[in-house]
């Protein structure tokens, strides 16, 4: 058995080979990205897991309406992240039609699709060399069929039909065909389309085949120009004899052998039979001439085959024709042979080529097949861990942003109760706002209701630093005045000091002349005045000088602000 054959595969037309399941939206997600639409499966475990607001996500999911559910997916899953794979979609009616039912969220459409057959680790399409094999072993049996006279197109019976192909081709543990061995063909990361599949009646009149769901194909030369070929090996002859290179039938004494480049004309020469009968029987009828410009091809890729190369047909919708003997009709099938499923209402399926190749060719596409899938997987994976430190990092932002909003809870209620506990802090705000002596008089000095705050010394204090304000600004001032504020502050810890500008006989404390002498913000930093040593008359004369900078005020600058809580602290601890 010779191990060392390289083999090209390129997918002529679409080819569908399914894993026997279907998909649903919950599945899959379809995205446009330049122009292009896709279908991409989605890895739903890790988007559950990484989406960053689980409350909302338990909300939908716990409500059990599936449309509500796969909307949901669809406008919030993150396909760069997310996808295992996509694929492209040659047809705007799946894309169309997807759209409209998952906006509609009464829509009963399942929007199911065939997935084809895929490598689990890698995501990528697989041909299987099931399938190679099995569409060369129809070709072989055939032969058989017509040169031995099996007479499988009369053996109705199961059994009997099992016994006429073991003479030919022996039993399943000394089959024939374990002396060929086909490796599977493995498509790059991404290489697959999805189409439509339309059953066409060969009456034109017949316009409603059966419904098939839309299903994931190879990329073709049939839709793609020229698509990256897959590549695999396979081995050929007894496996006990490494010089053997023949695909041998033996029966009742007949000997039939096959060199590798008579076996690949065999199995050309049988699906070359069926290609053009269904072209003649089919593609010729008028209303089949969307198809023309994809059999033109496929006569061409019959028509230049060499040695080294073989056209077979594999996958679903490849036809009864081209998976049975010649002249057999199926059992119980009546009427067949008179549709075809075409996709995209286009294009036939299943038409393969294969073609051997040097080690070389084989090597190189698998090694860069391989480094693709890598550098695929390592930037999911970035993504998926910027998307994850992005989700942390919003967190981190909205708890920051909660504890905010808790503290300055806190401090507005610890207001409130301060407020409540001390009504005359309010008070104080409202004095800080009086600046003549009418209102002064009418607001301090005659209401009773301040006079119950009179010993409190910072309220006192804001009292006295505020006549100093009014008395500043007043025009003239008498002793009627200082005697109104005499009696008042008798109550209080402070003295009012009753000199005025024409009794020079009180002589002001140094320290209260050298701030008296402070004319802007600037003298104050090099005057060297040291809050804390400050005596109370000391301090309110102060005070009164930062009012006058608006040290008091919000939008004052941190050094003004922090001298201005310096003393007012140092006021309230005298």
């Amino acid at each position: 058995m010779k191990y060392d054959n390289y083999t090209r595969l390129e997918v002529l037309t679409p080819v569908h080979i399914g894993n026997g399941d279907t998909s649903d939206p919950l599945d899959y997600v379809i995205t446009s990205k330049n122009g292009s639409d896709y279908l991409c499966q989605i890895d739903l475990d890790s988007w559950l897991e990484d989406y960053p607001d689980q409350q909302e996500l338990a909300k939908v999911l716990d409500g059990g309406r599936l449309p509500v559910i796969r909307k949901f997916i669809a406008d919030n899953l993150d396909t760069d992240i997310y996808a295992r794979s996509r694929a492209t979609i040659i047809s705007p009616e799946i894309s169309r039609k997807y759209k409209q039912h998952i906006a509609n969220l009464n829509s009963p459409n399942q929007l199911l699709i065939d997935p084809a057959l895929k490598n689990p680790l890698t995501g990528c399409l697989l041909v299987p060399g099931s399938s190679i094999k099995g569409a060369m072993r129809t070709a072989v049996i055939d032969w058989c069929d017509q040169n031995w006279n099996l007479n499988l197109r009369n053996s109705r019976n199961p059994r009997e039909y099992t016994q006429n192909l073991e003479r030919a081709l022996g039993s399943i543990r000394e089959s024939t065909f374990k002396q060929l061995k086909t490796g599977d063909f493995e498509a790059v990361i991404n290489a697959s389309a999805i189409v439509t599949a339309k059953e066409k009646s060969i009456k034109v009149e017949k316009i409603n085949g059966t419904p098939k769901n839309s299903c994931e194909v190879c990329l073709s030369a049939a839709t793609e120009g020229e698509p990256q070929p897959l590549f695999g090996r396979f081995a050929i002859g007894e496996q006990s004899n490494k010089q053997d290179t023949f695909l041998t039938c033996k029966m009742e004494g007949k000997v039939q052998r096959w060199s590798l480049s008579e076996l690949l004309k065999l199995v050309t020469d049988f699906y070359r039979q069926r290609y053009e009968a269904e072209k003649q029987k089919f593609y010729t009828q008028p209303h089949f001439s969307q198809s023309s410009d994809v059999i033109t091809m496929l006569d061409s890729e019959f028509a230049s085959l060499d040695e080294n190369q073989m056209i077979l047909r594999v996958g679903h919708y490849s036809h009864i024709e081209c998976m049975t003997v010649s002249n057999n009709k199926p059992v119980g099938k009546k009427g067949y042979g008179k549709t075809r499923t075409l996709a995209d209402n286009t294009y036939p399926f299943g038409w393969v080529k294969l073609t051997l190749c040097g080690q070389e060719e084989h090597d190189t596409y698998w090694q860069q097949k391989q480094q693709l899938e890598r550098q695929v997987a390592a930037e999911r994976q970035q993504l998926r861990q910027t998307k994850i430190e992005q989700r942390q990092q919003q967190l981190q932002q909205q708890l920051e942003q909660q504890r905010q909003q808790e503290q300055a809870e806190q401090s507005r209620l610890a207001q409130i109760a301060d407020e409540k506990a001390n009504p005359w802090k309010k008070l104080v705000k409202q004095i800080d706002q009086i600046d003549n002596w009418g209102e002064f008089k009418q607001k301090i000095l005659e209401n009773g209701e301040l006079s119950s705050f009179a010993h409190i010394a910072e309220f006192s204090s804001a009292v006295y630093r505020q006549a100093l304000v009014v008395q500043k600004k007043a025009a003239k001032w008498d002793e009627s005045r200082n005697q109104l504020l005499v009696e008042w502050f008798e109550a209080t810890d402070q003295t009012w000091i009753t000199a005025t500008e024409e009794d020079s006989s009180i002589t002001l404390s140094p320290e209260i002349e050298q701030i008296n002498n402070l004319n802007q913000w600037g003298d104050y930093n090099t005057s060297g005045i040291k809050i804390d040593t400050l005596s109370p008359d000391a301090l309110i004369a102060l005070q009164n000088r930062f009012k006058e900078w608006d040290c008091d005020k919000k939008k004052a600058k941190k050094p003004k602000q922090k001298a201005w809580k310096e003393v007012c602290q140092r006021m309230k601890s005298t």
